[in-house]
């Protein structure tokens, strides 16, 4: 009776065992396991409708995370420059709103207000995401992993992402990087 228990320990210590080899042998890291295009994510637009970012195929998309009491939020001028500049070559900026940095306490009317009447806004707005922790949305962690080259945590409000016509990421600019920089141009013009 002793021997069935230990061969019944023995056998049930090594399935684990094989079991645990195969989890570890087969996970994929983190970065490998988010898609290889933004068109396989979707966003809420501001008014509340869900957006799939595959209706945006074949355009050159800049995406931005935004924040109405930031000190860069006079970019979003900037940003529509861009867009009335480059929008008949199906270039399109998509602005995605975040409190992440506790500086976007407006609600989605409030802010689509705001970027109306402050900016004359006519790009599209997405309702509020977590852009970076533990409830980053799936979209940014995308964009933030998915390109060894420009890996890395979203530092700030009004980091830019730009989408090449295949949905891959092409180039990162931080904040700091004016959307009428000859650099963002320049990224955007090679692949329009």
């Amino acid at each position: 009776m002793k021997s069935k228990i230990n061969y019944i320990l023995v056998s049930f210590t090594l399935l684990i065992g094989i079991g645990l080899l195969f989890i570890f042998f087969t996970r994929t890291p983190i970065y490998n396991q988010v898609n290889d295009s933004v068109y396989h994510y979707n966003l809420d637009t501001i008014e509340g409708d869900q957006k799939l970012l595959v209706d945006y195929s074949g355009q050159v998309i800049l995406i931005v995370n935004i924040a109405s009491r930031c000190g860069y939020a006079n970019q979003l001028k900037d940003f529509e420059f861009l867009y009335n500049k480059y929008k008949d070559k199906k270039f399109i900026v998509l602005a995605v709103p975040s409190n992440d940095f506790f500086q976007e306490p407006l609600s989605e009317n409030e802010l689509k207000l705001f970027c109306d009447t402050t900016f004359n806004i006519t790009f599209p707005l997405f309702s509020k995401i977590h852009v970076r922790g533990k409830n980053i949305h799936p979209l940014f962690l995308f964009l933030t992993q998915s390109n060894a080259q420009f890996k890395g945590p979203v530092t700030w409000n009004f980091n830019k992402f730009l989408i090449d016509r295949q949905g891959t990421m092409v180039n990162r600019f931080s904040s700091r990087v004016s959307p009428n920089s000859k650099l963002i141009r320049e990224s955007i013009e090679s692949v329009l």
